[in-house]
């Protein structure tokens, strides 16, 4: 059986998407305060390296705990403008954003990291990919926020869902908008594979 690796998340986007590519996995809620970060840090790093800061140090903080395991962190943003929508607060703040992706385009990026303490092993990296909405009406809002929770979604929305309908245009990967850019995080594993000879 092939050796188990860590997953720093509790999001089921990113659960899902392991489950697709087959990798056996632990999910295990990182413990890293997202919100601090992004105050402490918003104003020095572009939201590139604030994505790719989470993700590492939601790697890492499970990867102190389980050196001899490799470990995968990940934090996605939604940004426009160079701002990031992070989770919405409540439904209020749930229709501000949705109000500001309508009608243009955003970026999401996603900072993954994959790190193995015992094996000295690390790759890091951020994907970005940009996303189209149509315009949105106040009753399109409505409805789709009286069918969907989107509390735990980076700027209001969840891609993977009938959300997609309200999407014209994406440049770049789907999956990296659900939480995970697949193609880049399984060079990783199969790198580290090679590498540790497992």
């Amino acid at each position: 059986m092939r050796e188990k690796i860590i997953l720093a998340s509790s999001s089921p986007r990113r659960v899902r998407i392991l489950e697709d590519l087959d990798i056996p996995f632990d999910a295990m809620r990182p413990e890293v305060d997202e919100d601090k970060v992004l105050a402490d840090y918003g104003d020095t790093l572009s939201c590139h390296e604030l994505a790719v800061k989470l993700a590492r140090m939601k790697a890492m903080s499970l990867a102190g705990k389980y050196p001899d395991r490799l470990c995968l962190g990940a934090d996605t943003l939604v940004t426009i403008n160079d701002r990031v929508l992070a989770k919405p607060k409540n439904r209020e703040e749930a229709v501000e954003h949705l109000q500001t992706l309508s009608d243009g385009y955003h970026k999401v990026i996603t900072g993954f990291s994959w790190i193995c303490l015992g094996d000295d092993f690390e790759n890091t990296d951020g994907v970005t990919t940009e996303v189209a909405v149509v315009k949105l009406s106040d009753d399109d809002i409505k409805e789709y926020l009286s069918r969907e929770n989107v509390l735990d979604a980076a700027g209001g929305y969840k891609i993977q869902s009938f959300f997609k309908g309200y999407v014209k245009k994406i440049n770049g990967s789907f999956h990296n908008v659900m939480g995970l850019p697949v193609s880049q995080v399984y060079h990783g594993y199969w790198q580290y594979k090679k590498r540790a000879g497992k």
